[in-house]
């Protein structure tokens, strides 16, 4: 997704310049399709689980550098493409989407831990249990912890996935 933004964004400034109009078009076309097709593949609609990371490891709970140092970079992008470019407003809000994505993949990628739960149709199903199936560890990301032997209670690692005892519903697509 941020490889196809900023092939996209370089299609506008490509534009905005003039440089062989036709050609970048075409491929800001072609990024658009595959950054609706990559956005489609790691949605979580039609599904019964769903990840979340735990509150400490959420790019948007508390100040992190990582946040910050990615906010200053496309901060600068952005007001230079307000300088260079009658189409600011579109390299702005291409700009903003790489932010956000790039400090989740930043924070997905290395977090130690994360949260498998279960969507729930209707409020009151949340009365029962919040939702949360298990507590998952990454094993690759083991080792950067600051305290390995900290992890959830009943935790299980993303390599050795037990779900045969999970109580949700399996859609018909996914009957094998």
């Amino acid at each position: 997704m941020i490889l196809s933004i900023w092939i996209a964004f370089g299609c506008v400034l490509a534009v905005s310049f003039k440089y062989h109009a036709l050609i970048f078009c075409s491929i800001y076309m072609i990024v658009l399709c595959f950054f609706i097709a990559s956005y489609v593949m790691i949605s979580n609609v039609s599904t019964h689980l769903y990840l979340i990371l735990p509150l400490e490891n959420q790019p948007f709970s508390g100040i992190k550098l990582h946040v910050v140092l990615f906010g200053l970079f496309h901060l600068a992008v952005g007001i230079a493409s307000v300088f260079l470019t009658k189409f600011w407003p579109i390299c702005v809000l291409l700009l903003l989407s790489s932010f956000v994505f790039s400090i989740n993949a930043w924070s997905c990628f290395f977090t130690p831990s994360y949260i498998l739960c279960e969507h729930r149709k209707y409020e009151e199903d949340m009365l029962k249990s919040p939702g949360i199936i298990c507590h998952v560890a990454v094993r690759r990301n083991l080792g950067k912890m600051k305290d390995p032997m900290n992890l959830p209670i009943g935790f299980q690692f993303d390599d050795q996935l037990d779900v045969s005892g999970l109580q949700y519903e399996v859609l018909m697509s996914y009957k094998g």
